[in-house]
């Protein structure tokens, strides 16, 4: 997996967390689903809105993507591996979920092209955005 991080050199810490490097660094990890195909559209929506509070939300991380997505800290912290055994087992544990993986821990403001055009935007700090925007589209919770 080749990575286009910034060439290594010494910085000053000012510019290492400008360019979210060394102990600035922000890990993320993709994350693909496959649920049951004869669903109706309120188990569906019921389906994102329990997976988005009780799995993603309530540890602190933000998701983009639908079946195949990419999860991320809200706050400019990493992802860890007890974020990622947290949102499988949450995935476990749901009978609706018939297949599902959970990638290991990458560079999300580096991350590969193919990753990085998908789910990340350029930099990082958007996604508190992102979720207020989806959490405006999505309107009042339950």
């Amino acid at each position: 997996m080749n990575q286009r991080t910034p060439p290594r050199r010494s910085r000053v810490r000012r510019l290492r967390k400008k360019l979210y490097v060394d102990e600035f660094q922000v890990l993320g990890f993709e994350l693909k689903l496959q649920r049951q195909e004869n669903e109706s559209a309120d188990a569906d929506n019921a389906f994102w809105n329990d997976f988005l509070r009780e799995a993603i939300e309530s540890s602190g991380l933000t998701y983009g993507g639908a079946d195949d997505g990419f999860v991320v800290p809200q706050s400019r912290r990493s992802a860890t591996e007890a974020d990622r055994h947290w949102v499988a087992a949450w995935l476990q544990s749901r009978p609706d979920v018939e297949h599902f993986e959970v990638g290991p821990l990458i560079d999300a403001t580096y991350a590969p092209e193919d990753v990085r055009d998908l789910y990340v935007p350029d930099v990082v700090r958007p996604y508190q955005k992102l979720v207020a925007g989806w959490r405006k589209r999505r309107g009042p919770s339950n």
